[in-house]
């Protein structure tokens, strides 16, 4: 059996209100399936549930004004009304392409809102577009989240935190301990303690002030930090005593 969907964007009560959930209710009562779809805020929605009758809160925002002449199948004129379920959210994000192997559905992330300074809501990354966008080098990403009081308005800015996991085998350095090089990127270790080894290295995630290295170190490792542009293989150096110049070459 079909079910009859009454939709009412009003948040008064009136006529019209008073006569959908009457007729919605004789509806009912003889045999048939019928549901109210309104505004979650509205009268009509609470005097729906206070009554026992079928009312899902749905948002909608009206296009038309009281009064406006409405042509019935006349193509290309605004809608009545824009219906939204907002039960649950979807939100779309561009991922960096440096972070978008690891982005992977599934994980959880983190949306804060401005208007909810002191609250988190969390949601789930559910798919991607699987391909890198070539004007922006970053991935389409969509994360559900769960919206059921309705507080949480469609269109909103939020910023979203996602939980991405870290290799198994990766090691975060500080940032001043990278050689740029024409060959490659490195970073100066100590394999015997006195001898500069360049090491390549192959970076993943950049934190700011340290970086994520994928491969190219085995973990225990001496690395110089902040060495001169000038340091070449093989040069001997002297580890200076002292907390302040720990690591830094001679």
């Amino acid at each position: 059996m079909p079910t009859i969907l009454h939709a009412e964007s009003s948040l008064g009560r009136g006529g019209q209100e008073i006569r959908t959930l009457a007729e919605t209710r004789w509806l009912i009562g003889h045999g048939w399936n019928a549901l109210i779809a309104c505004q979650p805020n509205s009268l009509l929605f609470r005097e729906a549930r206070a009554a026992a009758v079928p009312v899902e809160p749905i948002r909608m925002r009206s296009a038309t004004d009281v009064g406006a002449l409405i042509n019935a199948g006349a193509g290309g004129g605004p809608p009545l009304f824009v219906v939204s379920e907002t039960s649950k959210l979807r939100v779309y994000v561009n991922v960096p392409e440096g972070y978008s192997q690891a982005a992977k559905p599934g994980i959880k992330a983190d949306l804060t809102l401005t208007e909810f300074a002191d609250r988190r809501f969390q949601g789930t990354l559910v798919r991607t577009a699987s391909a890198i966008d070539p004007s922006t080098r970053t991935l389409l990403a969509e994360i559900d989240l769960d919206n059921p009081t309705g507080e949480l308005l469609s269109g909103s800015y939020a910023q979203v935190h996602i939980k991405l996991p870290r290799g198994s085998s990766a090691f975060t350095i500080p940032v001043n301990a990278l050689l740029f090089r024409s060959e490659g990127l490195r970073v100066a270790t100590l394999p015997d303690g006195k001898h500069v080894n360049l090491q390549p290295i192959q970076i993943g995630q950049d934190y700011g002030s340290d970086v994520e290295v994928v491969a190219g170190l085995n973990g225990d490792e001496k690395i110089i930090v902040n060495p001169p542009d000038s340091i070449v293989a093989g040069e001997e150096v002297r580890i200076a005593s002292g907390t302040a110049a720990a690591g830094t070459s001679q």
